[in-house]
């Protein structure tokens, strides 16, 4: 990725992070069929001590989204969304 300095407009590069983020959110997104999942305890646990796993590889595992994990680990920890 290509730093601040590296680009002589702003608009550009505020371009160019814009895609760079888009292009990483559609990595994590599920594109089957969306369907309310019901975690199991394990797969809370998973999810709430996942130090060792990144988001990215948990969400396959658990065949969902990367965004489903973090709202997920989000609302364990307490969080109203």
């Amino acid at each position: 990725m290509k730093c601040k300095k590296d680009f002589k407009d702003k608009k550009k590069y505020i371009e160019y992070r814009k895609r760079c983020k888009k292009t990483n959110y559609a990595k994590g997104q599920f594109h089957g069929k969306v369907k309310r999942k019901k975690y199991t305890w394990d797969e809370q646990y998973m999810i709430l001590k996942s130090d060792e796993t990144t988001d990215r590889e948990l969400a396959k595992f658990l065949g969902t989204s990367v965004q489903a994990i973090q709202i997920k680990r989000y609302r364990l920890k307490g969080g109203k969304y």
